[in-house]
């Protein structure tokens, strides 16, 4: 939620191809597909590459995601990483000298620790928090590339909690 007036809930979906996969060593290209988005382009490319350097520390890289993660558990893994985020939102702004239908777009990156807890049941749980800074916060005038205002944020504390099903 945000006090510009804007919620965000994605749903995402993704195929991959893997180019090579040893027990130390994966990587694979794919995409990644973005559901009921505002996003103008809805798919894009993936890149992954993941190394085990021992059982306990592997070095995993999901492009636009980067994390140094150490296996405590088979079902607990604490990680350190950062990633990029960016979303586009239509949102009616309160603002005068505004349109009253707008696009909103903010591109931002997240740095900090994480936990992953995989259950039995092929469900993951992922928290992470940490510090996040903004690149671009943007209203652009719908259907253009126009831009009409340019909002200026701090660093900030970010938190973000995920499930998702596994095959």
């Amino acid at each position: 939620f945000s006090q510009y007036g804007y919620e965000r809930w994605k749903l995402m979906g993704t195929a991959m191809l893997m180019l090579k996969q040893t027990r130390e060593t994966q990587f694979g290209v794919g995409v990644v597909g973005l559901v009921n988005t505002f996003s103008k382009i809805p798919v894009f490319p993936m890149l992954t590459y993941r190394h085990m350097f021992s059982p306990q520390w592997t070095l995993n890289l999901v492009v636009p995601k980067f994390q140094l993660e150490y296996t405590l558990t088979k079902s607990d893994t604490f990680s350190f990483g950062a990633s990029i985020d960016t979303d586009h939102y239509y949102i009616r702004p309160e603002s005068e000298g505004l349109p009253s239908h707008v696009r909103y777009t903010r591109s931002n990156i997240n740095v900090g620790p994480g936990y992953e807890h995989k259950f039995p049941s092929h469900f993951t749980l992922t928290a992470e928090a940490g510090a996040q800074f903004v690149m671009t916060n943007r209203v652009y005038k719908k259907g253009s590339n126009h831009v009409l205002a340019t909002m200026h944020e701090k660093t900030a504390p970010y938190c973000r909690v995920t499930l998702q099903k596994g095959f």
